[in-house]
C-alpha cells in the first residue's frame, strides 16, 4: 500500500442498549461528543438491522430496538484514559478492547 506505514493501535467497541440515556442525550451520542472532545483517532456509531439473542430464531428488530456498537481507535493509553473515564455512563454495556494495526491506504 502507497498510504502511511502500518501503527499499533487499539480498538474499543462499545455494545449498547439501543435505549440507553446518560442525562439527556442516548448514551452513544454522548461517548461519541466525549471521545471527540478527547481527541480520539476516530469513533463510528453502527446501527444494527438484526441481532442474534438467546434464541433459535433470528430477530428483525425495529429501528428503536435495534443493537448500537460505538467502534473507536486510537493508541491503546489515549482509548484506555478515555474507557476509564467514561466507565460511570457505561452501565451495562460489554466493551471489547483489541490491539490492531492502523494505516491509510
Amino acid at each position: 500500500m502507497s498510504g502511511s506505514p502500518p501503527t499499533r493501535a487499539a480498538r474499543a467497541t462499545i455494545l449498547l442498549a439501543p435505549r440507553s440515556h446518560t442525562r439527556h442525550h442516548s448514551t452513544a451520542v454522548e461517548l461519541i461528543s466525549r471521545a471527540r472532545r478527547a481527541k480520539l483517532a476516530g469513533a463510528t456509531l453502527l446501527h444494527g438491522l438484526e441481532a442474534d439473542r438467546r434464541s433459535p430464531h433470528r430477530h428483525r428488530l425495529l429501528h428503536d430496538d435495534a443493537p448500537l456498537a460505538l467502534v473507536i481507535v486510537d493508541e491503546a493509553p489515549a482509548l484506555r484514559a478515555f474507557l476509564d473515564s467514561v466507565e460511570p455512563l457505561l452501565g451495562d454495556a460489554s466493551v471489547v478492547l483489541e490491539d490492531v494495526v492502523s494505516f491509510r491506504a
